[in-house]
């Protein structure tokens, strides 16, 4: 899949207005396959969304 190919399919899924698992499911695209996809086409200047964490007080005590 080329980076237009993809985008394209960012562009369809947006238009569809469905939730991604039912467009890629409709396609018969798996969603491990969209994410190696979206992983490969990502460029440095568009953020990734980081999971929240909690550092508690007891991990860093010796």
């Amino acid at each position: 899949m080329t980076k237009d190919d993809f985008a394209a399919l960012q562009l369809r899924h947006q238009e569809s207005g469905k939730t991604l698992k039912e467009f890629l499911k409709d396609l018969g695209v798996g969603y491990s396959t969209y994410n190696y996809w979206r992983k490969e086409y990502l460029t440095e200047d568009e953020p990734q969304e980081l999971a929240p964490i909690s550092l508690r007080d007891s991990f860093c005590r010796l």
